[in-house]
């Protein structure tokens, strides 16, 4: 099982990484996350996961069952952006006009960056 699962995430490594870069050059604030959200139901419907949108809003509840009776365990993400000025030149920066008025960055999964007094700050999430 052990050898599937780390198979199965090779697979679909590259996938999820665009997927994630996708998201991250459309930055939404919380409560604003429209076309997040909208992807994120989508993307979990298409791998064959019922989901519930419009929870607090904006919010995707995916649920994904067993075949069999047992413990259950919950997985939660944050989708909004935060709003501070992204300073690099990734390709997936973020690219919304909005957002570049605003000042409004999605956070990498790997680590959040705050700036603070123009230090960036980065810790493991």
């Amino acid at each position: 099982m052990k050898n599937t699962m780390a198979k199965d995430a090779e697979r679909l490594a590259g996938k999820l990484t665009k997927l994630r870069r996708r998201i991250h050059m459309y930055p939404e604030l919380a409560y604003e996350e429209h076309r997040t959200s909208e992807l994120v139901a989508d993307t979990l419907r298409a791998a064959g996961i019922d989901v519930t949108t419009g929870v607090a809003k904006t919010g995707v509840v995916g649920f994904l069952r067993g075949a069999k009776p047992g413990r259950t365990v919950a997985l939660r993400g944050d989708m909004d952006a935060l709003p501070i000025t992204e300073q690099n030149d990734r390709g997936w920066k973020g690219s919304c006009t909005r957002a570049a008025t605003m000042g409004t960055q999605r956070p990498c999964s790997a680590r959040r960056c705050f700036l603070r007094q123009g230090v960036t700050i980065s810790r493991a999430t």
